[in-house]
């Protein structure tokens, strides 16, 4: 809502096209990575404002296993390389209930289309939600990331939105 409203208009303001996608669920947000991925980006910035956590590695592959058989994308490859993952949480109001779209999968659809992608997350656990794995980037060294928070810390909010959405939004204001 308020903060994907406030980065669209920002980034509207100087001049950027900018799509938003509201209120959506897993499906519905790897299904617009999925069709952006036939279109091939030089630049692209993606926000993601909500509900992030951590799941651990054993955790980790039953939500993969979820995610497989839910969007039916079996050509995704799953590194279990910490103890501890980050991952986007996203409600399903259809099954009511939350769902999970892990570090892993991100970083692979998002590299599939964009040559160098900027990531902002603000939401909490987030600091890497997108994963420095040296396997994903040896040939997308260009990605940049900000996140609201380290992996172990909540993001801020104030009454509104998040308060990192309030700083990038007064940077485009100088």
């Amino acid at each position: 809502g308020v903060n994907g409203t406030m980065i669209s208009n920002c980034y509207q303001s100087h001049g950027y096209q900018s799509i938003m996608i509201r209120d959506v669920n897993m499906k519905c947000c790897v299904d617009w990575l999925m069709m952006l991925s036939k279109i091939k980006f030089t630049d692209v910035v993606i926000y993601y404002s909500g509900h992030g956590t951590t799941i651990e590695q054993d955790q980790q592959r039953k939500v993969q296993k979820r995610f497989k058989k839910k969007v039916g994308i079996d050509t995704l490859k799953f590194v279990d390389d910490e103890e501890i993952d980050s991952a986007y949480v996203f409600y399903d109001y259809e099954e009511h209930r939350s769902e999970l779209l892990c570090d892993d999968i991100v970083t692979q659809l998002m590299l599939s289309f964009v040559t160098s992608p900027f990531v902002i997350s603000d939401c909490c656990h987030s600091g890497t939600i997108i994963d420095n794995n040296e396997e994903f980037f040896a040939h997308h060294h260009k990605l940049q990331y900000m996140s609201a928070c380290m992996d172990d810390q909540y993001a801020l909010q104030n009454h509104t939105n998040g308060l990192f959405t309030n700083y990038i939004c007064d940077y485009f204001e100088t």
